[in-house]
């Protein structure tokens, strides 16, 4: 399927869930050990953070690629 000329397939759905929970684990950490006071939205502001950021590398990469 493709979307605003890039293809989605499993393989790119899978790089960014894989981001996002990387991202959840990161902000879970930070809310665990209360590095910045208490925050209990750190892990869903990281895991979102971790999400755009793989859409837009992927972007990028698959714009450089055609």
């Amino acid at each position: 399927m493709k979307i605003f000329g890039i293809t989605i397939n499993g393989n790119l759905i899978g790089q960014v869930l894989i981001s996002i929970f990387i991202g959840w684990l990161i902000g879970f950490g930070i809310s665990w050990i209360n590095v910045f006071g208490y925050s209990g939205q750190a892990p869903l502001i990281c895991a979102m953070t971790a999400g755009i950021s793989a859409v837009g590398r992927l972007v990028r990469q698959n714009i450089k690629l055609t």
